[in-house]
């Protein structure tokens, strides 16, 4: 009995850790994926705008996908930018 119960609470711990690491409910996530839609829906439910996704920020993703107007509204939002990112650009 004690057995089965720590099995269980194991592989709960571990499910929860799994979604925790690899949830793919990023704003950097979507924008990686070109989705400007769930970005936005993510920014507009509070999604953290400095997350990254495969060490790269959602600013990046805009920025490398040609997405300018939505690497401004993440500027706007408070996101922090990057001399780099902002040279892609052309602001610099």
């Amino acid at each position: 009995m004690k057995r089965s119960r720590f099995i269980i609470c194991f592989l709960t711990v571990l499910l929860l850790a799994n979604t925790l690491i690899f949830a793919d409910n990023s704003i950097a996530k979507a924008l990686y994926d070109r989705n400007t839609e769930l970005a936005t829906a993510l920014i507009v439910a509070g999604g953290d705008i400095e997350a990254t996704y495969i060490g790269e920020t959602p600013l990046y993703y805009a920025i490398y996908n040609e997405e300018y107007e939505f690497a401004e509204t993440l500027l706007e939002k408070g996101c922090k930018a990057w001399k780099e990112q902002l040279s892609c650009m052309g602001t610099l």
